[in-house]
């Protein structure tokens, strides 16, 4: 629900939508459950009294100064009040127990320190109990429950304070505050203080206080939490919620209101504008005429540029600077349908389809196998290499030196070791040369060599500084990796992590002091996206060879690719460190805002709190974070024991493999990014279950930009944006396929080739895809192609006679199109292709 009120509203209260909303409430949050429980948005009131016909009652009236959003709560504007009639003939099924109230404020007035500060006007307070946020009935004997957010008479203090119905009054938390403002200049509009993000969790166990993005002390008390509020009914007789004045329109909080947020449960970071307008970015587009509308996040006033530029490009045009507000609609006349852009707004990044067109050509993808097993992959690996060139990829598979884990130990195997990475490398750079600079992947398939680089510990534990795997190096074309200068010494320590000149482990920790740019202008960083699909030393899987977890790893990836494995779409998050709101745990709903923002159609609505895990649930992303160790996921008994979390480890992971129902994974745990550290790594082994797990990726403080993938792209494309400029040469490694993408179309089913004199006609089953279109192409050398298309527009039916079929040998592929919705745009997605054979 999102409701914006009119200037009648303004004049009718919340004419009768919150009173609904509290029933509802109540409904929602008396039979909760143990786990997380997702806070449902109950109702959502913003006030743009910048746009047209949305001013509220009494603007023009009133002499505060006039800000660029928010609907102006005072005394002397009676007409704008936000309090719920009357509920009669509403059913209430019980009393609210738990929810939540986030909201933007912008005070009127100075807080009355006592004193007067320098340059500053002095204060007067907002008066006595100036509400923010009321629900249920006050009265000052106490004798019903309720719950009310207000400040101080001085309003240097913000107060949750409840009533437990039985003549107590509590004051739940207190939280120093400071409004201040500064005295006028001759010829200078004065301006008010700034807005503050507020935000309330409440509920029988606790009360909770996020303060522009930050978790609160007690002031009191020094805790992070204060005591609980009692049951509040829901009268069907009076009013029940009221926003910036109490229930009777009085103690008004003298200031603007706007993102009135209403929630059904406690809130974690994800719901606050304050992180969320650190990362999220969506667009809308239309195509007739063509527009691109922008939409962000933001708490303050600032201002910002907003630039776009076309895939690949190195200028950015200009569109706007000094942007107010959170939106923008780029109606260009050069716009074009079915192309792709991409935008920035104030550093925010997105990639936009405008109607995009079909990628039926993706590049080439090189296939490094470990030769020891090579052999025994032969035929999974053909059925791979088929669905690569299903999915639009030429495809070269090769054998490459298997590594060995000792080659530390001993200097013969160093020096073999450093030929070997030499040749390794010098195979993606002649396949490189060989694909006409159309490689975009690399897929090490197997234990194949492992480069190491660096000498820092991303993870924060110096026990574990030294030299990590580094499979990037195999990705940078151009890049200078030296092995002369970095020395972590020989002596103690484990000889993995030892970094001496010379022994083949390189120099750089982070692309920007030792890698070239690809362009001018550009960051340093990869080429070409590398993932490693690696189950060797994983003894916790029991009796399951490496090769086994491999070919059901591309039974998996097959699966996936043929919409025959699903994920919930959504990203489900947490921070588990200690609490929900730990700063250990921002990055995890960085990276989740930033993700579900561009990839879902409901934006930043599609990222939960949650521990799939240990609930089984099924999501396309988990992005987790916790204490970590090599084997395991929240090693910590006290940390688990806070949150109600388990420790996860790969025997837990493959005991549990058919219960999880997780595509892809972000991890934020110690020791993970040093992927080949011990055996059991817990990240590897989040890929080796039947149902879950295609990738995986580490995060310390790193955003992964996957934003094109909300435009059809792979998942590898987000390597490349990734691992460039300040970030590490070595934590910014993909596990998985890298061609896999996000969004999966169904493909056709059955395709017969049929001889009927010179002409082939083919048929096949529909794709389930309700509106499918098809394209049709034939190859005179099976999957090594070239592949040449066969129809000038999408088939609506599912047959199609080649009338010019040359003779010998013909391979023929369908593959379907539908059009696709995604939070960055729209776009024509193609499915995986079928196969049939044909000789006349």
């Amino acid at each position: 629900m999102n409701d914006c009120f009119s200037a009648a509203a303004y004049r009718a209260g919340l004419a009768g939508r919150a009173a609904v909303l509290l029933v509802a409430a109540a409904g929602v949050l008396s039979g909760l459950g143990a786990g997380f429980e997702t806070p449902q948005r109950l109702g959502r009131w913003a006030f743009p009294v910048a746009q047209t016909n949305s001013r509220p009652v009494g603007l023009a009236a009133r002499r505060a100064p006039e800000p660029s959003r928010g609907l102006f709560i005072s005394a002397t504007n009676e007409a704008a009040r936000l309090v719920a009639p009357s509920l009669a003939g509403s059913r209430s099924s019980g009393p609210v127990r738990q929810g939540a109230v986030r909201l933007l404020f912008r005070p009127n007035w100075a807080s009355n320190q006592g004193y007067v500060r320098p340059g500053m006007l002095p204060g007067r307070g907002p008066g006595s109990g100036a509400r923010l946020f009321q629900l249920g009935q006050w009265n000052d004997n106490a004798s019903e429950p309720c719950l009310a957010v207000l400040f101080d008479a001085a309003g240097t203090n913000l107060l949750v304070v409840s009533h437990d119905g039985r003549g107590r009054a509590v004051t739940n938390f207190t939280i120093p505050f400071l409004s201040q403002l500064p005295q006028p200049l001759p010829g200078i509009r004065r301006t008010p203080p700034r807005w503050y993000e507020i935000a309330v969790n409440f509920s029988a166990a606790r009360t909770e206080c996020i303060f522009d993005g930050a978790i609160m002390k007690d002031a009191r008390t020094g805790a992070y939490a204060g005591p609980g509020v009692p049951a509040i009914p829901v009268a069907s007789e009076a009013p029940a919620v009221s926003f910036g004045s109490d229930l009777e329109g009085k103690q008004c909080a003298e200031g603007w209101l706007d993102e009135i947020e209403l929630y059904s449960a406690p809130l974690s970071f994800l719901e606050t504008r304050s992180h969320q307008g650190r990362t999220i970015l969506s667009a809308r587009v239309e195509t007739s005429p063509p527009s691109v509308a922008l939409e962000w996040a933001q708490v303050g006033d600032a201002r910002v540029e907003i630039k776009r530029r076309d895939p690949g490009a190195t200028n950015w045009v200009v569109l706007a600077t000094d942007h107010p507000g959170e939106r923008f609609t780029d109606r260009d006349p050069d716009l074009r349908p079915g192309a792709t852009y991409e935008y920035d707004v104030g550093g925010r990044l997105a990639v936009v389809p405008l109607a995009g067109a079909p990628e039926e050509q993706r590049g080439h993808v090189l296939v490094l196998v470990d030769e020891t097993l090579e052999r025994r992959l032969r035929e999974t690996l053909e059925t791979h290499a088929g669905d690569l060139v299903g999915d639009g990829w030429t495809v070269a598979v090769k054998p490459a030196p298997r590594h060995d884990d000792d080659v530390w130990k001993r200097e013969d195997a160093m020096r073999r070791y450093r030929a070997d990475l030499t040749r390794v490398k010098e195979m993606v750079l002649a396949e490189q040369r060989n694909a006409g600079g159309r490689l975009q992947a690399v897929v090490l398939v197997g234990h194949v060599l492992v480069p190491y680089s660096g000498a820092g510990s991303e993870d924060g534990h110096p026990d574990h500084g030294g030299a990590w795997p580094a499979d990037n190096y195999y990705g940078d074309l151009d890049g200078e990796w030296t092995d002369a200068v970095v020395n972590t010494g020989t002596a103690g320590g484990t000889p993995a992590l030892r970094n001496v000149p010379g022994d083949g482990k390189f120099d750089p920790g982070t692309f920007a002091l030792h890698i070239k740019p690809e362009r001018p202008g550009e960051l340093q960083g990869i080429e070409v996206a590398v993932g490693r699909i690696d189950f060797s030393n994983l003894p916790a899987f029991g009796r399951r060879a490496e090769v086994d977890l491999l070919q059901d790893y591309f039974t998996k990836n097959h699966r996936y690719r043929h919409r025959q494995l699903e994920f919930t779409p959504g990203v489900v998050a947490g921070g588990f460190f200690h609490s929900i709101f730990n700063a250990n745990g921002n990055i995890i709903y960085e990276n989740a805002l930033y993700t579900a923002s561009r990839l879902f159609p409901n934006g930043a609505d599609a990222a939960s709190l949650g521990d799939p895990f240990g609930r089984g649930a099924s999501c396309l992303w988990s992005m987790q974070g916790g204490y970590g160790s090599a084997l395991a996921l929240h090693v910590s008994q006290q940390s688990n024991g806070f949150l109600g979390v388990k420790r996860y480890d790969s025997e837990y992971l493959a005991g549990q493999g058919n219960r999880l129902r997780i595509g892809f994974h972000l991890l934020k745990g110690s020791y993970f990014g040093d992927w080949n550290y011990y055996h059991d790594n817990f990240m590897r082994a989040c890929l080796a279950l039947p149902d879950s797990g295609l990738a995986a990726c580490w995060t310390m403080n790193t955003v992964w930009r996957f934003e094109a993938t909300a435009a059809g792209a792979p998942i590898g494309d987000a390597c490349v944006r990734t691992a460039r400029g300040k970030n590490s040469v070595r934590t910014t490694s993909l596990l998985g396929d890298p061609t896999l993408r996000l969004q999966v179309t169904a493909p056709p089913a059955g395709l017969e080739a049929r001889r009927e004199g010179d002409a082939v006609r083919l048929t096949w089953k529909p794709s389930p895809e309700p509106g499918a279109k098809y394209f049709v192409y034939r190859s005179l050398n099976a999957l090594e192609g070239p592949t040449q298309k066969l129809v000038s527009a999408p088939l609506a039916d599912a047959a199609y006679v080649d009338t010019a079929a040359p003779e010998g040998r013909k391979f023929y592929q369908v593959r379907a199109l539908v059009p696709v919705t995604t939070g960055s745009g729209s776009f024509t997605n193609l499915s995986q292709g079928i196969f049939a054979e044909v000789r006349h």
